[in-house]
């Protein structure tokens, strides 16, 4: 929520919702100002307008839209589209990503031969086993827009690979921003599809497992604030901070799975 000292500790007032309040405990921080404390009337106010929020249809992140597939999509693990020239393309931009075939297969990525969504790797986006949208990357590093999503896909109330969260592990799971940034570390890997917002700090509160923050390298201060709420609730966390212009898909996969137990040691 809007912190209600900042403008008063720094002459600035908060646009950005910088008050993280614990709805349980009444404890609250801000991490613009640095303020601290405790309060009730702070979590009364916070879950009445989380209440609000589910009433708009704007922060329930239980059951998002189910959106069919798009036409003539096929699987990169069926044995037709393996043999296609047409994807052949997009084949091998996954493989120059260090996408392997077994990523390929849990994460059931495909494409489309032509039309709109043709020469785009097209990563479905599940929940409870149907599909709540998809990301469509350009493979050929020409368009526009190297991604597009389905219209009536609700990204700010999902998290890709969410079901990850409910396995009982100890081996951390990690939190990216973008799809193609979780692939190379599939099972083990969630994305907010973006900046991380109040839906996906819920989902992630319920993660069964230890969570370690990797967000791009330009978003330290989003990737040590999402840290933070979830350690402030007592969750198992971590964060790896990365350096600037990088992303989780730059960087080699056994360096960030070493560096992702190292951070929850050192949390400790």
């Amino acid at each position: 929520m809007r912190c209600p000292f900042c403008e008063q500790r720094t002459g600035k007032p908060d646009h950005r919702g910088s008050l993280a309040v614990s709805a349980r405990s009444g404890n609250y921080a801000c991490f613009k100002c640095g303020t601290k404390g405790w309060e009730p009337k702070l979590a009364a106010k916070r879950e009445k307008l989380r209440a609000e929020e589910v009433l708009l249809g704007v922060a329930t992140p239980d059951d998002p839209p189910v959106l069919e597939p798009p036409e003539g999509f096929q699987a990169f693990a069926e044995d037709v589209a393996q043999e296609a020239l047409v994807f052949r393309a997009g084949r091998a931009y996954l493989e120059n990503r260090g996408v392997g075939s077994h990523q390929v297969r849990l994460a059931g990525l495909g494409a489309v031969p032509g039309g709109f969504w043709g020469r785009r790797v097209i990563a479905p986006v599940l929940w409870r086993g149907k599909w709540r949208g998809w990301v469509a990357r350009d493979w050929t590093n020409k368009a526009e827009k190297r991604y597009l999503y389905p219209r009536g896909m609700r990204r700010g109330l999902l998290l890709y690979n969410r079901e990850a969260l409910e396995v009982e592990t100890d081996v951390p799971c990690l939190v990216v921003e973008g799809v193609f940034d979780a692939l190379r570390y599939l099972p083990d890997a969630v994305a907010c599809l973006g900046k991380p917002g109040e839906s996906h700090v819920e989902m992630l509160l319920e993660a069964r497992r230890p969570i370690v923050v990797v967000l791009d390298g330009d978003a330290v201060d989003e990737s040590w604030q999402l840290a933070a709420r979830l350690r402030a609730e007592e969750r198992a966390t971590g964060w790896v901070r990365l350096p600037p212009e990088s992303d989780p898909g730059d960087c080699p996969s056994g360096w960030l799975k070493m560096r992702a137990w190292e951070c929850l040691t050192e949390s400790l």
